[in-house]
C-alpha cells in the first residue's frame, strides 16, 4: 500500500468522515481535525510508518498531500 492511501486512511478514522472526503488536496482543518485529533493522528502515523513527527509536522493548514510527501521523505532519510 502506498503512503497516501495508507495516510487517507488513518486521516479518515481520526476525523471520522468518510475515506471519499479524504483527497491529497485536502487540509487538515477542511477535514475538522483538532489539535487533539492530530495529536493521535501523529501517534498513528508514526506506528504505522515507524517514522517520528514533529511537533510543527501536522499543522491545520497541511494537506494530506503534504503529510505523504513529509512521511516519504522521513522513510527515505531513516534507509540511509
Amino acid at each position: 500500500m502506498d503512503t497516501i492511501t495508507h495516510l487517507s486512511e488513518l486521516v479518515s478514522a481520526v476525523a471520522e468522515v468518510p475515506l471519499a472526503k479524504v483527497t491529497p488536496q485536502s487540509t487538515l482543518r477542511e477535514l475538522h481535525v483538532d489539535s487533539l485529533a492530530r495529536v493521535d493522528l501523529a501517534m498513528r502515523v508514526q506506528s504505522a510508518f515507524g517514522v517520528p513527527l514533529e511537533d510543527g509536522d501536522l499543522r491545520p493548514h497541511h494537506t494530506v498531500g503534504d503529510m505523504a510527501a513529509l512521511i516519504d521523505t522521513k522513510l527515505a532519510s531513516a534507509a540511509r
